[in-house]
C-alpha cells in the first residue's frame, strides 16, 4: 500500500482508519522544515528553471549553535531557487497587468531559498477529531 497524500493528509487518512495502534509513531515527530524565498529583478537573465542553480548552497549555518542550552544561530541552509515557470507564476505577487509584467521579466528573476531546520524539541504532532 501506497499513501500519498503529503505529510499532513497521509497522517490524517491513516488517522481516520485506524492505524494508530499498529502505527504507534502515527502522527507524532512533524517537522514541517519552513522554508521562506526570496526573489528578486536582475539586469541580467537568469533563467533560474535552466541548467543546475541548486547545485551550489550556503551551509555555513547549517548546523544549529547553542550556548549554555540557549539557541543562538543557525539551523539553516541557504540554495538558489530553481523553479519552473509554471510554478514562479503562481509564487509572484500581485494580478493582472501587474502580474504580467512580472511574467514578461520571468527569465531576469532569480531568487534563494532558506531551508530551516526544525528545533528538535518543537516538533509538532497531528490529531484526528472525529466530529
Amino acid at each position: 500500500v501506497c499513501v500519498s497524500a503529503g505529510g499532513f493528509g497521509s497522517s490524517k487518512f491513516l488517522l481516520k482508519n485506524g492505524l494508530k495502534k499498529r502505527l504507534p509513531a502515527l502522527g507524532k515527530f512533524l517537522a514541517i522544515n519552513p522554508s521562506p524565498m526570496v526573489h528578486a529583478l536582475y539586469e541580467e537573465p537568469i533563467v533560474q528553471w535552466r541548467n543546475i542553480p541548486a547545485a551550489y548552497g550556503v551551509e555555513g549555518f547549517r548546523l544549529a549553535k547553542f550556548q549554555n542550552g540557549s539557541y543562538r544561530e543557525g539551523g539553516y541552509m541557504l540554495m538558489p531557487n530553481q523553479l519552473q515557470p509554471a510554478t514562479l507564476s503562481a509564487l509572484l505577487p500581485s494580478f493582472g497587468k501587474d502580474h504580467f509584467r512580472y511574467m514578461k521579466q520571468l527569465e531576469y528573476l532569480g531568487g534563494t531559498i532558506g531551508w530551516i531546520d526544525d528545533v528538535e524539541g518543537e516538533l509538532g504532532s497531528i490529531e484526528v477529531d472525529y466530529f
